[in-house]
């Protein structure tokens, strides 16, 4: 199961999808706000965390790839699935001890959020992968050439939502003491200091976990290097 995250759909596996070993078969879920799935006024982390146990259960998924806010909720999911056997976490955006609010976060939120406020859905997404997500121009430029650019514009409100969640939530080691599945942590090596930190406390928190770098990758690797990412999935999926 394919487990998108913050401002994008299911299509953002479409970059991969026929590069990933072709012996099963792919669900690619919609999350809430996005497709045919449905939202509504509440939002809670999880919720979303129920969704993906619910469909990984009917699926009868044993293995799960997931990316940035999606590898949280996949992550947290996960405690749910005792068949699941196989995990890949791209970049979950983990606040790390002492998650002390950041000014410069707090400012980035508010700005996408006045944004979306002011129907300046563009902007908003913009503000987002300039200033949280620290792309560099030409990859914001590849994206906003790309086909997805205005599915991205029209989930933008809900963007505020799932940065305030990620805020929020915090990873506890404890709970996955006795988890059995293997658990793969992809990171690009150009990746800000925010995401390296991350992943090695996750590294340091998971059983049977290890982390394989993105060489010359940032947090884009499945548009920006699918074949890279790809490679590095199917290694695991099929060890």
């Amino acid at each position: 199961m394919l487990v998108h995250g913050t401002s994008s759909g299911r299509r953002r596996w479409l970059p991969v999808l026929d590069k990933l070993p072709g012996d099963r078969a792919y669900w690619m879920l919609d999350r809430r706000g996005r497709g045919l799935s449905g939202d509504q006024a509440r939002y809670a982390l999880s919720d979303e965390v129920a969704d993906i146990a619910a469909v990984a259960e009917a699926a009868k998924a044993e293995e799960i790839v997931a990316h940035s806010y999606g590898a949280i909720l996949a992550l947290e999911a996960a405690l749910e699935l005792p068949r699941l056997r196989r995990i890949v976490l791209y970049e979950p955006p983990v606040p790390v001890p002492p998650c002390t609010p950041d000014p410069v976060d707090e400012a980035n939120i508010a700005a996408i959020g006045a944004e979306v406020e002011a129907g300046r859905r563009d902007e908003a997404v913009t503000i987002f992968m300039r200033d949280v997500l620290k792309m560099p121009p030409a990859s914001i430029a590849a994206v906003r050439g790309g086909a997805d650019w205005q599915a991205r514009v029209d989930l933008a409100a809900t963007l505020p939502r799932e940065l305030a969640a990620v805020r929020a939530y915090r990873f506890q080691p404890e709970k996955f003491r006795n988890c059995r599945f293997a658990v793969l942590l992809l990171l690009g090596s150009d990746s800000p200091k925010r995401y390296v930190d991350a992943m090695q406390m996750l590294a340091e928190g998971l059983p049977n976990a290890r982390i394989e770098r993105l060489e010359g990758q940032r947090h884009n690797a499945i548009s920006e290097a699918p074949d890279l990412f790809s490679s590095a999935v199917g290694r695991f999926l099929q060890d």
